[in-house]
């Protein structure tokens, strides 16, 4: 298992690198951005398709899933830990969200109590015209939910075999290209649950990997087809999600690379590089909350550039906002206990 804390600027700027994608991504679906072509390459592309930046949010949440089942005893506990530290903010979103709908800045055409309580239960995702209901945005969390959920199941039945998490992940590729489902089962079986375990199987093979690419000219060759693949050299530029396919698979099992890529920058110290790990580590509020930017935009209209460049500086104050509030009550509710506690 990986030690979590020698890699937090790492985890922390991949979750950057991912929050970035998918809010521009929410950009370019309410401002339009002109392309800028460069050879076969659309540098808009991330614009277009926050499917990547997803993707990498439900990898990395794969990959710190044993360290954070090893700190739990029983499944029960897990899941009351998860639920804990996602609930605050969640709940809060909901109430923000729901709140300037009632106000007249709809994100959303069914805001109703309904979609509230399904949202609060987590259970949004279960239902076909409620999963982007209030906020689109919102989806994500139910799905999380269901992959820590099955990801436990799968974990506890692999103990004994060291094999069956190989043989899960085949199961899923069968399923992905053999197997009939709806819409939504699909997506959840044939595409997400294989990148969450994915990433589990990273994490546990992590050193057996790290090993393989240690030597430079398969390190070097693979981070050149890696990014070849990226940008794809068509008009879907970055990879274009349609449940899985196998090549996408392949490359994201081998997320350890970019943790081994970014401890290549150890010493690194500059503005970009700190930035990206700053946004990555607010990267959970700043998903919630990154559908605010369209409310002000209802009221200023803005586009291209001019509107990606004043609706993400209003967002990031905004976020930081948020989470400074969030923390000092952590930390103040966490003061009580520990007063409560020496008490005793």
């Amino acid at each position: 298992m990986v030690n979590l804390r020698e890699r937090r600027n790492s985890i922390s700027l991949l979750k950057g690198i991912a929050i970035i994608t998918v809010t521009l991504f929410h950009f370019g679906r309410t401002l339009g951005v002109t392309p800028i072509s460069f050879g076969s390459f659309d540098l808009t592309n991330p614009f277009k398709n926050g499917d990547i930046g997803v993707n990498l949010f439900i990898y990395i949440s794969g990959f710190l899933f044993l360290n954070s089942i090893s700190k739990s005893q029983g499944f029960f506990q897990f899941i009351k830990k998860k639920f804990t530290s996602l609930s605050p903010l969640y709940f809060a979103a909901i109430f923000f969200y729901y709140i300037f709908s009632k106000m007249g800045y709809p994100l959303e055409e069914d805001y109703g109590m309904s979609s509230v309580l399904l949202h609060l239960t987590y259970l949004h995702t279960l239902i076909d015209d409620k999963i982007y209901s209030l906020a689109s945005v919102l989806w994500y969390m139910g799905l999380i939910i269901q992959l820590y959920i099955v990801g436990y199941v799968v974990d506890s039945l692999g103990k004994r075999n060291k094999l069956f998490g190989i043989l899960f992940v085949s199961l899923l590729y069968y399923i992905n290209f053999n197997v009939e489902f709806p819409l939504v089962t699909r997506r959840f079986v044939g595409g997400y649950l294989l990148i969450f375990y994915l990433g589990v199987l990273s994490n546990k093979y992590y050193d057996k990997i790290i090993l393989i690419f240690n030597k430079k000219w398969i390190y070097y060759t693979y981070l050149t087809l890696f990014f070849i693949y990226i940008f794809n050299i068509n008009t879907n530029g970055f990879i274009n999600y349609k449940y899985m396919d196998f090549p996408e698979g392949f490359i994201y099992l081998f997320f350890p690379l970019w943790v081994l890529f970014i401890e290549n920058l150890k010493g690194v110290d500059n503005i970009i590089f700190n930035f990206v790990v700053y946004i990555g580590e607010i990267s959970f509020t700043l998903y919630l909350f990154n559908y605010a930017y369209r409310i002000l935009h209802l009221e200023l209209g803005l586009k291209g550039v001019e509107g990606v460049i004043i609706y993400s500086l209003f967002l990031l104050v905004f976020t930081t906002i948020i989470e400074n509030i969030y923390k000092r009550l952590k930390e103040s509710k966490n003061g009580k206990k520990s007063k409560e506690n020496s008490h005793k």
